[in-house]
């Protein structure tokens, strides 16, 4: 499991869509939630992969009519596009064809793309996506759009960007994601009182010098305003052989309108890849804190 990929590609997970891109593309913009949004990723000097969603109620489940707004809204805003056809939707492997209508499409000018618009009929995704290069459109990178996946079938949705790639629950959906050059955080809600939390920090050794591991529960616990909610039980131990400390705290009564659910998490450090990861949740299902820390691959 991972964002790891064949040697030169990675895997970018988000919002429940999941892509294959070469090295180097990581994620610069990104809005909306899981039912609908939009994410892109640049090679460091310019876009070169965009990608939009929408789950539910659809404006339209045809995709040569998304490939028509979009062409518009394309020639209404960007005076430098010389060509735009539609392909065959042949031109993409049947694997990534398969229960979807799609339509294939590319166009010409300052910046060249081959795209694409589906409609899956499994899950009642309709989507768009395109790869852009500075050049005419380059077929080789056809494959990108080949690997996109809008579903799984396991209940799970992978995160993974910026080398760092998880599995949480379907049924929680991302906050606000904190991406930051030293620090990720995805804080995923399954109802009000239900919060999933999981981070990484870099560069661990300046931040094990201003706290040990073994501070990190209590700080996490005041981040979550539960510091006088009780004591916070601790324990140490070994996972995957590197230095953690779990961490846990009772559900609490007080408040009268909103009693507090319990606390679980765990907080480990990797010298290998000199990084610190956690995973806690409130009101949280039994056992889930572990099985998502268990998806996260480390050193």
């Amino acid at each position: 499991m991972g964002g790891n990929s064949d040697a030169g590609r990675i895997r970018v997970g988000w919002q429940g869509i999941e892509v294959e891109v070469p090295k180097g593309w990581e994620l610069s913009a990104y809005g909306g939630a899981a039912e609908n949004g939009h994410f892109e990723l640049d090679d460091g000097i310019r876009p070169r992969f965009r990608l939009w969603w929408q789950r539910g109620r659809h404006r339209t489940t045809a995709p040569q009519e998304s490939i028509d707004r979009y062409r518009r809204s394309l020639m209404k805003h960007r005076g430098d596009i010389s060509k735009f056809e539609v392909l065959p939707a042949e031109s993409l492997p049947f694997r990534c064809r398969k229960d979807k209508d799609t339509a294939v499409y590319r166009y010409e000018g300052a910046a060249a793309a081959y795209g694409a618009a589906w409609y899956c009929r499994t899950c009642g995704c309709v989507g768009l996506a395109e790869v852009r290069s500075d050049r005419p459109p380059d077929k080789t990178l056809r494959w990108v759009l080949a690997s996109i996946a809008d579903h799984r079938d396991d209940g799970q949705r992978l995160w993974a960007v910026y080398d760092f790639a998880f599995l949480a629950p379907d049924t929680y959906n991302l906050e606000r994601a904190e991406l930051m050059p030293g620090r990720l955080s995805f804080p995923m809600r399954r109802s009000r009182q239900c919060l999933l939390t999981v981070e990484r920090w870099g560069v661990a050794r300046e931040w094990l010098k201003k706290s040990a591991l073994e501070g990190w529960p209590g700080e996490l616990a005041k981040r979550l305003k539960r510091a006088e909610l009780g004591p916070v039980r601790q324990d140490r131990f070994s996972f995957r052989g590197h230095e953690a400390w779990g961490f846990r705290q009772a559900d609490s009564r007080r408040g009268r309108w909103r009693p507090w659910p319990p606390l679980d998490g765990m907080v480990w450090h990797c010298p290998d890849d000199d990084k610190v990861y956690a995973v806690f949740g409130q009101g949280t299902e039994e056992e889930l804190v572990r099985q998502v820390a268990e998806t996260i691959g480390c050193g």
